[in-house]
Parts: C-alpha cells; sequence; structure tokens
C-alpha cells in the first residue's frame, strides 16, 4: 500500500513533458480535480517512458482526483490499477489525501511527509516531479 501511494505522490509530482523554451510549457493553468490516466514515467523528462499498464484489455491506470469541502486545499483521490488473474479483469484501489499550495503536494502516510512538485497542470496534461533519497522521479498523465 505504501509503495501505491508513493508511485501516486511520484506520479502527481510528474505532470507534464515539455520544452522550456515555451513558458506556458511549465505553467499551471487547470484544476487538478478529474480523472487522470497514467502516461508516461522515468527519470529524466528528456526520456520518459511509456507507463506499462499492466493489463490495457481490463482498463488504463487512473486516479480521480476531488476536492475536499467548499474551501481550502485539501483533496482526496483514488488510485485504479487493472490487471488479470485466472483470465479475470481486477482492480485494486488505493485512496487517501493530500495538500495543494501552488505548485507543492504533500501528503502524510505512516507519520512520514511525502512533498512533490507540480511541473505542469493544463486541461489535457498534469505532470509530477518527486525527490527522494532515491533520486528524481517524473510522472505524466493525461486528463481522462
Amino acid at each position: 500500500m505504501k509503495k501505491l501511494n508513493v508511485l501516486f505522490l511520484s506520479m502527481l509530482t510528474l505532470a507534464t513533458v515539455t520544452s522550456c523554451s515555451n513558458d506556458d510549457d511549465n505553467s499551471i493553468s487547470a484544476s487538478i480535480v478529474g480523472e487522470w490516466e497514467y502516461y508516461q514515467e522515468g527519470e529524466d523528462l528528456d526520456d520518459l517512458e511509456l507507463w506499462e499498464h499492466e493489463s490495457i484489455d481490463c482498463g488504463k491506470d487512473y486516479i480521480k482526483i476531488q476536492k475536499q469541502g467548499s474551501s481550502g486545499n485539501t483533496y482526496s483521490y483514488e488510485s485504479s490499477y487493472f490487471y488479470t488473474e485466472n483470465s479475470e479483469c481486477k482492480e485494486e484501489t488505493e485512496s487517501g489525501t493530500f495538500t495543494k499550495n501552488g505548485n507543492i503536494i504533500s501528503e502524510v502516510y505512516d507519520g512520514e511527509t511525502y512533498t512533490n512538485t507540480i511541473i505542469k497542470l493544463n486541461e489535457s496534461t498534469l505532470t509530477i516531479k518527486e525527490v527522494d533519497e532515491e533520486g528524481t522521479w517524473y510522472t505524466v498523465y493525461k486528463r481522462k
């Protein structure tokens, strides 16, 4: 479960793959609320790999993000991961909450705080960057 939460934060931190030459490409110009399919991941924004959906026939892995309450900066999420077991489609879900302040996302999990940075957020793309003791990881999502 911790791996999935950390993976979510990693992915949530890597919102978009863009060139630095266009300031609009690196902006936060949309709401994070919605359903986001996992699209790409990797250690380098210039060399991301497509997300390996374990069972594309069952569905694409995604995250659903909702605002908590009418004010404030707290959000809930539910991550869905699809796989096949004994020729049957299965879905594993995980949920939690996080706070968003500007382009910083924070989640407390098992007493530890995980902080990630939104690199890009627009109507179609969310890119999140996670930095921890193991290095830097980017995750890119596409709006579902």
